[in-house]
């Protein structure tokens, strides 16, 4: 009889430790797959998020990632906020201006330390410093991004209408013909192209002018990280360890890219070097942790767009920033709950047991 009942116990216990574990299984499907919105198309500014990818950082994390390439005269930002991502890239004022739109951001990290803008001109237009834009025709692009090269201008005396702004074309070749006397755009490839044409580039940076701005960041939505935030974590974590790698070995990654289909003009390894270096100096690894953020910098950044008008006076950048959670032990504790439990009741049995053969044996020794 007692041993009967040591069985039934047994594999009772058993049983519910497996319809634990079962359970447990069902919650953890595979590969679950999410879209990330690049700000531009592909090439070594994106070289991380690629890597990421390529060396199954991401299904490491438990994540199938569609790299998404963006598109003139749309934000990132825009096609998250609408649904078409659940992730992008996209520079922090457009994420502050989701933000004052009601579409709160949440940071995962910025890999540009510094703004990759800058004004571009060719030498033979004799563009040498903000005093020379009075009366140039420049093509600002998105004008909310740009508005940081427009605080340099000023911060150098020179009023912004002063200058005539035309419609962004993205193409270089306008600058070069003369339609425009100067450009918003990447210091990261916009001087290659100009200096393959024949044209010596000149750089107007924000940053030699005391205006100091963040450049591309990875984010999502905050009501998205908030209801995923392990996914966040994970995806944030698969990303920073993409681009670690992808710094460290810059040759392998380009080959990545390279290997890449594209619709895209086909890109070569000497442009992607170039892109490489100066990408490197923007985001600094080698002196900051890779998507290092400062609530300061961003804070003072609000600041320019609050006193222009850009943002509302009340504004806050309070919670743009994702706050990385602990991981989660509620599964592992689980398991820990039910061993503990079936071990203890073993435990009970066998002292159960034990104590129905001292009283067995000592009925026994009475009788005898």
């Amino acid at each position: 009889m007692i041993r009967r009942t040591l069985i039934v116990w047994i594999c009772l216990l058993a049983f519910s430790v497996a319809c634990c574990a079962e359970s447990g299984s069902q919650e953890e499907p595979g590969l679950k797959s999410v879209r990330l919105q690049l700000k531009w198309r592909k090439q070594f500014q994106f070289a991380g998020y690629y890597a990421a990818k390529a060396l199954g950082y991401y299904a490491d994390a438990g994540l199938n990632v569609e790299i998404i390439e963006g598109t003139p005269g749309v934000p990132a930002s825009e096609k998250v906020k609408r649904g078409d991502a659940e992730y992008g890239v996209d520079g922090v004022p457009n994420l502050m201006r989701l933000k004052a739109e009601g579409f709160a951001p949440s940071i995962l990290g910025v890999i540009f330390q510094h703004s990759p803008y800058a004004i571009i001109s060719v030498s033979e237009n004799g563009i040498r410093t903000p005093a020379d834009l009075a009366g140039a025709r420049l093509m600002l692009g998105d004008y909310l991004e740009g508005l940081q090269l427009v605080f340099m201008m000023e911060r150098e005396g020179i009023p912004r209408d002063s200058a005539v702004y035309l419609p962004h074309t993205y193409n270089y070749i306008d600058l070069i013909q003369g339609n425009v006397d100067g450009m918003v755009g990447y210091i990261t490839s916009q001087p290659y192209d100009i200096r393959k044409a024949g044209y010596e580039p000149v750089l107007l940076r924000p940053l030699d002018y005391g205006v100091d701005f963040y450049g591309d960041a990875m984010f999502a939505l905050q009501s998205y990280a908030s209801a995923n935030p392990e996914e966040a974590r994970a995806f944030r974590d698969a990303s920073i360890r993409g681009w670690e790698w992808a710094f460290e070995n810059v040759d392998s990654a380009i080959d990545i890219l390279l290997a890449l289909p594209s619709d895209s003009p086909p890109l070569t390894r000497e442009f992607l070097e170039f892109e490489a270096r100066k990408t490197r100096d923007l985001a600094r690894p080698d002196v900051i942790e890779v998507g290092h953020v400062n609530p300061h910098r961003l804070e003072r950044m609000s600041k320019l767009y609050i006193d222009e008008g850009f943002l509302p006076a009340d504004y806050i950048v309070e919670g743009m920033i994702f706050h990385v959670p602990e991981p989660n032990w509620r599964d592992k504790l689980i398991w820990l709950g039910a061993l503990s439990a079936f071990f203890l009741a073993i435990i009970g049995v066998i002292a159960f047991v034990n104590a129905e053969l001292r009283k067995k044996v000592a009925e026994k020794t009475e009788s005898l």
